[in-house]
């Protein structure tokens, strides 16, 4: 067994299931050992006002977060659970791993306001090829547009925002396209 010496953990063998992010603590326990909040709270500028948060306080958990993969409902449950007392997260951003009905869900019915990557599975291409020439708008070497969407375990449809660029197939790819798809998922009002 290995003592812990900055987290209130002890590491033992086991021959148990565990997560992918069963490793996040030790990532935690050695940026603790390395100052990392301290180094946070020293270097950079002290909150604004005598309720705003230390350095530490945002980053670390953001750090942790990037780290573990921060994609599943319980670990946006999990973050929620170490704001202060009063505090809640007010908005979720993330890659298409936490494209799921449930974080959707969650977010929606929480008040949380998010923008998640999105799958291009058949349901979305299908929702895209129905999008008119006139609801695309020029940007960034291509267009962007939007149109509501839904899943089949959503509570409510959001909006998808849609990134269009022109893309030109190379030599090994199985489907020939002349245009590149980027979606987001959200329930943002911009």
């Amino acid at each position: 067994m290995i003592k812990q010496t900055v987290l209130p953990f002890k590491l033992e063998m086991t021959k148990d299931l565990i997560t992918s992010r069963a490793g996040l603590a030790l990532m935690g326990e050695f940026a603790v050992g390395l100052g990392l909040n301290k180094a946070l709270d020293r270097d950079l500028p002290e909150p604004g006002s005598g309720a705003g948060y230390l350095a530490s306080e945002h980053v670390f958990p953001l750090v942790l977060m990037l780290n573990g993969g921060g994609r599943t409902l319980e670990f946006l449950k999990y973050c929620e659970r170490q704001m202060p007392k009063g505090k809640k997260i007010k908005a979720f951003r993330a890659d298409s791993a936490a494209y799921q009905a449930k974080v959707l869900n969650y977010c929606q019915s929480n008040g949380i306001e998010y923008a998640i990557g999105g799958d291009l599975d058949q349901a979305v291409k299908e929702v895209i090829a129905t999008m008119k020439d006139e609801e695309w708008s020029p940007y960034q070497n291509g267009f962007i547009g939007e149109t509501i969407h839904c899943m089949n375990e959503t509570k409510e449809a959001f909006r998808l925002v849609v990134i269009r660029r022109p893309y030109q197939s190379n030599l090994f790819d199985d489907e020939v396209r002349a245009k590149r798809y980027t979606m987001i998922a959200t329930n943002r009002g911009e």
